[in-house]
């Protein structure tokens, strides 16, 4: 599955993170492959997708991080992928009838 993590820091902490990132003392834990890492010039923030096999995982990689600053994780997809599987259960499941008319409400 794919994550997308993003760390949202006060400014205070950029050279703790900096230099933490730099010197390579985040250990990723098995599970987590990190596919891209990329940081937004505007802000405080730093986004992180990653191919995770262990849900824990994530988890524990992203607790390296909560001292020094949030953590927020969801779940995504490709957008191809996910528009192959919306064709594959459209082309499954039959669709449903439309009501002819709306029933009325009588008190």
């Amino acid at each position: 599955m794919l994550f997308l993590s993003i760390l949202s820091f006060d400014a205070a902490n950029r050279q703790a993170i900096l230099k933490r990132r730099a010197l390579g003392k985040e250990k990723v834990p098995q599970g987590v492959h990190v596919l891209q890492e990329l940081v937004d010039l505007s802000k405080n923030r730093i986004f992180r997708i990653s191919e995770v096999t262990d849900p824990q995982a994530i988890l524990e990689a992203n607790m390296a991080w909560n001292d020094l600053g949030e953590v927020e994780t969801v779940v995504v997809m490709e957008t191809e992928e996910v528009l192959e599987s919306l064709d594959r259960m459209n082309q499954k499941t039959p669709r449903k009838k439309k009501l002819a008319e709306t029933p009325e409400f009588i008190p």
